[in-house]
């Protein structure tokens, strides 16, 4: 086991680079599939015992610092800017909260049952399914939230120059003449 967990570490990376590239128009559709897919990498390398809950989550908060990172570099540069195109419907947000929160509800549930109810005469291996079934739903739940949130965060901005307005100073592109068929 390694820290962190490369493959979360992957799934989170897609997933916050189709956010940043899609354009603003069309995150409705990426942020769901993006989220839902790192989630189930990240819980997918729990249950093959790959990674436990520290791996999974330290990958998805190493892409989103790294990305917070990049995107302050690019702010600098003058690439990010206010967009008033699409937004992430209410909906969606909601319904991605709510995968998200029941997740972690479920984890905590498992997590209290399992302090709460020593399982003294349980069969051998009980109490580690546990707390894997506990920290799994943890890790999918907290990757849910954690790249709504981030998508929160980038949705009023465009990043790039496709529909910069033009900066004051700077000469608009002349339209290129067309040629005789």
């Amino acid at each position: 086991n390694d820290f962190p967990s490369g493959h979360s570490t992957i799934g989170a990376a897609v997933a916050v680079g189709l956010l940043l590239v899609a354009p603003d128009r069309l995150r409705w559709l990426v942020l769901p599939a993006g989220a839902l897919a790192a989630g189930f990498i990240g819980h997918a390398t729990q249950v093959a015992g790959w990674h436990r809950l520290s791996g999974s989550l330290g990958g998805v908060l190493l892409v989103l610092a790294v990305a917070s990172g990049a995107l302050l570099a690019l702010a600098q540069a003058g690439l990010v800017h206010p967009s008033g195109h699409g937004r992430v419907s209410d909906r969606v947000k909601g319904l991605l909260v709510a995968i998200g929160s029941l997740l972690v509800l479920l984890g905590a549930v498992v997590l209290a049952i399992f302090v709460g109810f020593p399982l003294l005469s349980a069969p051998e291996g009980a109490s580690s399914a546990f707390l894997h079934t506990a920290f799994d739903a943890l890790g999918a739940g907290v990757t849910v939230l954690a790249l709504v949130a981030f998508a929160a965060a980038i949705e009023p901005y465009a990043f790039g120059l496709g529909d910069e307005p033009p900066r004051p100073g700077v000469p608009e592109p002349t339209a290129r003449p067309e040629r005789a068929a």
